[in-house]
């Protein structure tokens, strides 16, 4: 039997609008109590939306029917999340392969795309199907294995943050541009061009990452407007190092040893502005002279410094591709056979409805 749910249609995250489809029994009925307004299907209109006595936003209604209504409103993720949850997530009563193919729409990258038409083809429930044909042993030894290798597709789901830092006028605006195949930011000779932090979404072997280029690390004594900027500059940097998935330090020659890592920063020192084949030095760059080899070098040492393959996509594998598979499958295998048999069941039976 179907169920009262709330899906965003757009893609999730702050934007300038956001699109909500309620469905399921009561929907039309829902959303006239939230505006006190008499809609009626096949109509358009605007309302302003409350729950328990707060105002929450004026929006654009599209009423289909008694079952379905679009919503149309600012696109902040508080506002989407307060009426989803006052209704529940229409995700929780999606199938896997419905959940699979919306979330293919929205894909960072080609691969990403390509596991979850296939998930969205039936293979998580095949795989999953086929484990519960098989006696304990194998079927937790199965498990174990998906979702080990789950965990190494999630990057190609989800994208690494990379974060590029070095000394002021190491070239890193420079291999920013490269990466991301634009010229995205300024480049100059003279040190301290950048001071903003630059984000720009970039695939490196493939693999999608958010790629931040960073203002040059240097110290700046004084109280000069531009003493302060560049403190300010440093302290971004700072912050975007704190927050990055892996750094890629850049260091031209003659430049100091980068300070210490913070925390539990990831980072990998690579040289700049050198020929590779004069220094001999596996992990230099020179954007310059050999761009092909500059992109090869930072998509090789990406990888192994987050220990991922070379091949992304293996046609027709099963993986756990979100959040809730995920969770599922490791609740599976940290219960009792019987248990983990109903769990990994009910993740099958999921979505499945009467019409």
């Amino acid at each position: 039997m179907k169920r009262l749910g709330c899906t965003e249609l757009t893609p999730a995250g702050r934007g300038a609008v956001s699109v909500l489809s309620l469905e399921g029994p009561g929907a039309l009925e829902r959303v006239r109590r939230w505006s006190a307004r008499a809609l009626t299907p096949g109509g358009l209109f605007l309302a302003r939306l409350s729950i328990d006595g707060e105002e929450l936003d004026e929006v654009l209604l599209t009423v289909f029917s008694e079952e379905r209504v679009e919503i149309h409103l600012h696109g902040s993720p508080p506002l989407v999340e307060a009426l989803c949850a006052s209704v529940g997530r229409g995700d929780s009563a999606q199938s896997l392969e419905a959940r699979a193919l919306r979330a293919a729409g929205s894909a960072p990258g080609e691969e990403g795309a390509r596991i979850l038409l296939d998930q969205g083809e039936g293979a998580l429930r095949a795989g999953l199907a086929h484990l519960l044909e098989e006696d304990e042993p194998t079927f937790f030894a199965g498990l174990g294995e998906l979702a080990e290798a789950s965990a190494r597709a999630r990057p190609a789901l989800e994208p690494t943050r990379v974060v590029l830092a070095g000394e002021a006028n190491a070239g890193k605006s420079t291999l920013f541009n490269l990466l991301v195949s634009t010229e995205r930011v300024i480049t100059s000779a003279e040190a301290g061009t950048t001071r903003d932090t630059i984000v720009e979404p970039a695939l490196l072997g493939g693999w999608p990452v958010v790629l931040v280029d960073t203002a040059g690390h240097r110290a700046m004594a004084g109280e000069d407007e531009t003493a302060r900027l560049e403190r300010a500059a440093g302290r971004l940097a700072e912050r975007a190092r704190a927050s990055a998935d892996l750094v890629l330090w850049l260091r031209p020659p003659g430049a100091p040893a980068p300070p210490p890592a913070r925390g539990g920063e990831r980072r990998v020192v690579l040289s700049s502005k050198c020929d590779l084949l004069a220094a001999g030095d596996a992990s230099g760059v020179s954007v310059i002279s050999d761009p092909e080899h500059a992109r090869e070098v930072v998509e090789r040492v990406f990888r192994e410094a987050l220990e991922l393959p070379e091949r992304i996509w293996t046609p027709g594998r099963a993986l756990a591709f979100d959040a809730r598979s995920r969770e599922a499958i490791e609740a599976a295998r940290g219960s009792a056979y019987g248990t983990a048999r109903e769990k990994v069941n009910a993740l099958l039976e999921e979505g499945v409805q009467e019409d």
